[in-house]
């Protein structure tokens, strides 16, 4: 059926863009990718667009998110009600996939209003389009967690 859903949207001149937005908005299982140990300096890593984050319980739970590496730090806004946060949040394991490269991470919540705002504002300069008009309003220190959970990760042994 899911097969025939692709097939049908394909033959309603739909781009494969559209075929790709639809692949990046669904969660899998499975994460791919090559084990590598985390850089110490995520700038490189922020060449690519999107990543892919998996969450264990004890299942994967594997979704699409934007990311921002920038120097020693790699931030990721996630959505408030999004099972991966709460998975993130109940403390299970996490891996995320940049290009062929998949890393061991942990992380914390963002709470710092100085480091908020930093994050928000380096997300910004790559999410900037899509923030305003997804959100519809402008996001702050103030009101971001509203809309969105900062979170910073590091790697895992």
């Amino acid at each position: 059926c899911f097969t025939i859903v692709l097939f049908g949207m394909a033959g309603c001149d739909s781009s494969r863009s559209d075929l790709a937005r639809l692949w990046e908005r669904t969660p899998g299982i499975w994460l791919g990718g090559v084990p590598s140990e985390a850089p110490s300096d995520w700038s490189e890593a922020d060449r690519f667009r999107v990543a892919k984050l998996a969450t264990y319980s004890p299942l994967p739970y594997v979704v699409t998110i934007g990311y921002v590496g920038s120097g020693s730090d790699l931030y990721v806004m996630a959505v408030p009600d999004s099972l991966w946060l709460e998975r993130f949040r109940e403390g299970h394991p996490v891996e995320m996939r940049i290009g062929e490269s998949t890393y061991r991470l942990s992380g914390v919540e963002i709470r710092d209003p100085e480091e908020v705002r930093r994050a928000l504002a380096v997300y910004s300069q790559k999410y900037k389009a899509w923030l305003d008009s997804y959100f519809g309003v402008a996001l702050d220190a103030e009101n971001l967690r509203e809309y969105l959970i900062p979170i910073r990760f590091v790697s895992r042994p």
